[in-house]
């Protein structure tokens, strides 16, 4: 396995400039991929926004439009609370009609 010393020197960078992170790592085995996922966020809003990161990330993954290998950028600009509201808004609209 790779050294972490990397990721160490990102998340200190991170923190030392007041920046609210999601990182996940792998860390490609031989026989097993090693996974690590490092967070910060020091406001519900920063909680709200790493989670709507994540759910679009996680759309862009299973589109499976970028072939492997090349560097995937995501970039949402500025994303609004309104917009961020409206997303968490339908997350909870589609659990209601589940129960």
């Amino acid at each position: 396995m790779a050294s972490k010393d990397c990721v160490y020197d990102l998340l200190d960078k991170l923190k030392d400039n007041n920046m609210d992170y999601l990182l996940i790592t792998v860390d490609k085995g031989a026989k097993a991929n090693q996974i690590e996922l490092y967070y910060d966020a020091t406001t519900a809003e920063s909680e709200q926004a790493m989670i709507y990161s994540f759910h679009k990330m996680l759309e862009q993954i299973q589109s499976d439009k970028h072939p492997d290998g090349e560097i995937v950028e995501l970039d949402y600009g500025t994303v609004s609370q309104e917009e961020m509201d409206e997303y968490f808004k339908i997350e909870e609209d589609d659990e209601d009609e589940e129960i």
